[in-house]
């Protein structure tokens, strides 16, 4: 896995949609360093290829930037919070950096019947 980790990658972007759906109070709560998950959405009704951010609590928090969605081949991909920032204008925005080729590992529960494992 480390291999993989320092093989692949990595992208900094500024996440789209931020100022929609009540995204604004959740991105100005942000921080560097927040971790971000990042999932495709085959269904939204404005872009099939849309990928979603959300933190890691399940808020949301905006979108990939169209153009880019065509590095997240995995269905879900981890990133984090690199900056967050007011503009003049007073809306609230962020980049993030993810490693959109790189599979998340996910902690699944042990089969029923599998062996403890020893500590």
């Amino acid at each position: 896995r480390q291999e993989l980790l320092e093989r692949e990658a990595a992208v900094q972007l500024k996440a789209a949609g931020v100022s929609f759906d009540g995204r604004q109070e959740a991105v100005a709560e942000l921080r560097p360093g927040c971790g971000l998950l990042l999932e495709q959405q085959p269904l939204n009704p404005h872009d099939p290829r849309a990928v979603h951010i959300s933190t890691l609590q399940g808020r949301s928090v905006g979108f990939v930037p169209r153009n880019f969605t065509g590095l997240f081949e995995q269905p879900v991909s981890l990133g984090h919070v690199c900056s967050v920032g007011q503009a003049e204008g007073g809306l609230w925005g962020f980049s993030f950096i993810s490693k959109p080729a790189l599979a998340p590992l996910l902690r699944e529960p042990a089969p029923a019947g599998a062996p403890a494992l020893q500590e």
